[in-house]
């Protein structure tokens, strides 16, 4: 019994990374820096990725809450996505700080890659 409530979690848990993933990915998409952008304006870029990110935070757990509301109905999927919004306000400050801390090395780590192996 125990395999079969574990099976069905990670599948549940695939079926939400196929709803997360388009979504990030469609959210980033009109916010990536042009080739030659300033760096003045990669402050500005820095300011946008960390709210954006932040925001991700938070509807993480309404983005996995879609396949409980599919298999469990409605009053499963409110009951999951409101028992985790203590972890989606941590997780929103988390991203928001990463993102403040990490984004200008990580972007000068990703071009200077991209350019010696691209």
């Amino acid at each position: 019994m125990k395999q079969g409530i574990k099976s069905r979690r990670t599948a549940i848990i695939s079926i939400a990374s196929l709803i997360i993933l388009p979504a990030i990915l469609i959210t980033a998409y009109p916010f990536l820096r042009p080739k030659g952008t300033q760096d003045a304006k990669i402050i500005q870029f820095t300011v946008i990725w960390s709210v954006i990110s932040g925001t991700f935070g938070l509807y993480f757990g309404a983005l996995c809450a879609v396949p409980y509301l599919v298999t469990g109905g409605p009053a499963a999927g409110i009951a999951y996505w409101v028992s985790g919004i203590p972890f989606d306000l941590i997780h929103c400050a988390s991203n928001l700080t990463l993102c403040l801390t990490l984004w200008k090395s990580l972007t000068k780590l990703i071009s200077t890659s991209y350019s010696v192996y691209v």
